[in-house]
């Protein structure tokens, strides 16, 4: 089946629709629940603690990562039989998608300070992100955390979410529809109730995004960068011995 719509630059008309994405999630939800299952028998037989914590943590998100690519794989290329191409890895206008990538981003960062600010203002601390407290940041650990945070999640979360998710609410809503919706899942699956706000910003500027352009590349590079700005900024204030939440 061709998925190739007439223009290159478009976001590509995808096969899948509602019914492979609930079945996608269900294969997620129970991998993450395996997961978990997983880490308590580990726990059990290693008397470690239940919070995973440097290597083993990356450890799990590799897994978490190959069971958010695999649902994307198997429901929607393989029982269709397309390409990669068919997720949005496909070319684009290289300087228009980069600068439209760096100008999302500006308004990205401008609306979230905006809404840091009126938080602030009430008296409402962030916490840090769970994740960045607890990856390995000492060392080699470092690059191993970047290379996670700044380049496997973006991958791994733009090719589920715009490419597999957004493409198949688009085909079955529209897409300012399908962008609310996927947004919305995006936002509510990083459980993280004092970020929602900035989550959906993101997830709605990179859905934005890939309409925009037609590739998830662009995407990848404005979700690495924001991803990469806040686990600097976390080790910057870490190592001025700043008080973190």
């Amino acid at each position: 089946m061709n998925t190739e719509p007439s223009s290159t630059y478009a976001v590509p008309a995808v096969p899948w629709g509602i019914r492979e994405l609930i079945y996608a999630a269900l294969f997620a939800l129970v991998g993450i629940i395996a997961l978990n299952v997983g880490v308590l028998i580990f726990s059990f037989i290693t008397g470690a603690p239940l919070r995973l914590a440097g290597e083993t943590l990356i450890v799990f998100l590799l897994a978490q990562s190959a069971i958010f690519i695999g649902a994307a794989w198997w429901f929607g290329l393989a029982r269709y039989r397309v390409g990669w191409s068919a997720l949005g890895w496909r070319r684009f206008d290289a300087p228009i998608g980069c600068a439209t990538s760096a100008g999302a981003l500006i308004v990205s960062y401008a609306i979230n300070f905006c809404y840091a600010i009126f938080v602030v203002s009430l008296g409402i601390r962030f916490s840090t992100q769970d994740i960045m407290s607890r990856l390995d940041l000492a060392g080699p650990g470092v690059v191993a955390a970047f290379l996670i945070v700044a380049a496997l999640v973006p991958v791994v979360e733009e090719t589920f979410f715009r490419g597999f998710v957004y493409s198949g609410l688009r085909g079955r809503f529209g897409a300012r529809s399908a962008l609310i919706l996927s947004t919305l899942i995006f936002a509510l699956l990083h459980f993280s109730l004092d970020r929602l706000i900035p989550i959906l910003v993101l997830g709605g500027v990179l859905a934005w995004l890939y309409e925009r352009t037609g590739s998830l590349v662009p995407g990848v590079i404005l979700h690495g960068t924001n991803n990469a700005f806040a686990l600097a900024a976390y080790l910057l204030a870490k190592a001025m011995g700043l008080p973190l939440p």
